[in-house]
């Protein structure tokens, strides 16, 4: 049990600290330095929420820090000397100890420091920090907290503060505008009007994170909600997406004032965790194309340019898998009963998680669908090329069709079939066969 003061009282929580860090610690007190755990550990025993990676840090310097853990017979190596960063391993615990350092920025929000100082009071590292909640440091020895920015008391209130002002977190480093909106919405925290309002004002720094930092923190953006279950604001970060005006920043200059509207959002947000990423990009395509039908070829376009290499630079088979989907999704959606035989074989033919993604995104459409497939199927309607009573062989034998185009009537026996022009029997289809390839070698005259 950790006691913490809190509001002019003592209070005591569970704060989990291993006999190996307190080892630590004392080996460190010894050389004269302090060890602290900092950041989102410390705000989650206030919140009573599962713990996040331990990160721990203090006014030693990183290779003396180095040289202890090992002495220690712990596994450590330096990360990045210019940040003062060491990662320490010990049986199935690993943490990432810092220096105390302050940081000097050049204009542009890209998330790298230009000079490094390593120092030894507290309140300059704190002053490097980005919202109040997140600046907590725990002296392991001692169990006191120090609160330089009054993170407690945002903690109390579940409000997402800039440390100092919000103009000097935001300018400097982009990416804590990514990172502003996810800890909000994986806390269930309001953000503070002035910060947000300054979100919005630098929300431009983006445009200097590369693309890979930006997919990277979108993909956890999107399940934010899941991390701790405690999401219970209307507020989410969608409407902060919409409010900061982000896509014109994290795509391009086209989407100036794109906004997620609230169209398919309770969809969204009741997908599973393994589905939110698919979820948002289908929702953002829905948004994009105004919940029209489109010519799949726009969507290639759409999806290749905005999240492949010229965009967030998304892998080949994820994008294909957002087209493919999206394709389907807004056959079902968008198209109404034109050419729905088709759509059902489509639906049939679809990868088995695409089918599981809408069953969860558009259940009641799903539901249709899957009744339909059945019915065709008790009525002995191919929805496939294998489910036709006929073979390729049986084509070049039988009705004596060249095999360089057995697959073309096959294709349109299926279709004949599907719209039950024709009976899936073996005889009607050699007849039709025949027929067809007539057809063809005269076009071919």
């Amino acid at each position: 049990m950790i006691i913490i003061e809190k509001d002019d009282k003592m209070e005591k929580l569970e704060l989990n600290i291993s006999d190996n860090l307190i080892k630590l610690a004392k080996a460190i007190q010894s050389c004269g330095g302090t060890l602290y755990i900092v950041g989102g550990y410390v705000r989650n025993a206030y919140l009573n929420l599962a713990n996040t990676d331990l990160d721990i840090c203090g006014d030693l310097k990183y290779d003396t820090v180095l040289e202890i853990a090992q002495s220690l017979g712990y596994d450590a190596h330096i990360v990045n000397k210019k940040l003062g960063t060491v990662l320490i391993k010990v049986n199935d615990e690993e943490y990432e100890y810092t220096t105390f350092r302050k940081e000097n920025y050049s204009k542009g929000g890209m998330h790298s420091p230009d000079d490094v100082e390593f120092v030894s009071d507290i309140k300059l590292d704190a002053s490097r920090r980005d919202f109040t909640a997140n600046c907590l440091y725990f002296n392991i020895l001692s169990k006191e907290v120090i609160d330089v920015y009054g993170g407690i008391n945002d903690i109390n209130n579940h409000v997402l503060r800039c440390i100092k002002t919000p103009e000097e977190v935001f300018e400097s480093d982009g990416l804590r505008i990514l990172r502003l909106i996810r800890i909000a919405s994986e806390l269930g925290f309001a953000i503070d009007k002035q910060t947000k309002k300054s979100a919005k004002e630098y929300a431009y720094q983006l445009r200097d994170i590369t693309a890979e930092r930006v997919l990277k923190e979108l993909k956890k953006i999107v399940v934010s909600d899941f991390k701790y279950d405690s999401t219970k604001l209307s507020e989410n970060f969608l409407d902060n997406f919409n409010y900061i005006n982000i896509f014109q920043y994290i795509l391009n200059s086209n989407f100036a004032n794109f906004q997620i509207g609230k169209r398919y959002r309770t969809n969204f947000f009741a997908l599973p965790k393994n589905f939110r990423y698919i979820g948002f990009c289908i929702l953002f395509l829905a948004n994009y194309f105004n919940f029209k039908y489109v010519n799949p070829q726009q969507v290639i376009w759409a999806v290749n340019t905005y999240f492949g290499p010229s965009g967030l630079k998304e892998s080949s088979k994820n994008l294909q898998t957002i087209i493919t989907t999206y394709n389907l999704f807004q056959e079902v959606v968008f198209t109404g009963k034109k050419s729905y035989r088709r759509l059902i074989m489509n639906f049939y033919n679809a990868d088995s998680e695409i089918k599981k993604f809408l069953e969860s995104f558009i259940p009641n459409e799903y539901a249709w669908l899957k009744q339909d497939v059945a019915i065709l199927r008790k009525r002995n309607v191919p929805l496939c090329l294998e489910e036709l009573n006929i073979s390729n062989m049986e084509l070049i034998d039988e009705a004596k069709i060249n095999k360089h185009i057995t697959t073309k009537i096959k294709s349109k026996l299926l279709i004949d079939c599907l719209e039950e022009e024709i009976s899936n029997t073996h005889d009607t289809l050699i007849a039709e066969a025949k027929y067809l390839n007539i057809r063809i070698m005269q076009n071919l005259k």
